[in-house]
């Protein structure tokens, strides 16, 4: 990809015609707008994750949230009261650097399974 985007230069001017940009926004127009509010209300998403260190031990954890949209949404919201209230540190980092590992766990519909 970033091999390809070095040359992108040279047909950024065919990008640029209306013609074209009429045809990409159709695509774009024609593609699924993803859930309903109805279905995000309903819907979860089921996370999982695994890490091991050198020493070979393993730690799992299993999440579940709210739909990945509306998590977003909901996690964007926490981070810009955060923000707000002064709850950061400057630099750049993750959100979990920033506000601790157990941000997600602030968000309403947010639960570590157990097994």
């Amino acid at each position: 990809t970033i091999r390809s985007l070095k040359f992108q230069f040279l047909f950024n001017w065919f990008l640029r015609l209306p013609w074209v940009k009429k045809r990409m926004l159709q695509k774009i127009d024609n593609q699924p707008a993803g859930p309903n509010a109805a279905k995000r209300q309903k819907a979860q998403t089921y996370v999982w994750g695994q890490v091991k260190n050198a020493n070979g031990k393993t730690i799992e954890k299993k999440m579940v949230t709210p739909e990945g949209y509306t998590l977003t949404a909901q996690a964007a919201v926490l981070i810009v009261q955060k923000t707000l209230a002064g709850e950061w540190k400057p630099g750049y980092q993750t959100p979990a650097a920033c506000f601790g590992q157990d941000l997600v766990l602030e968000i309403p519909g947010v639960q570590i399974l157990t097994d």
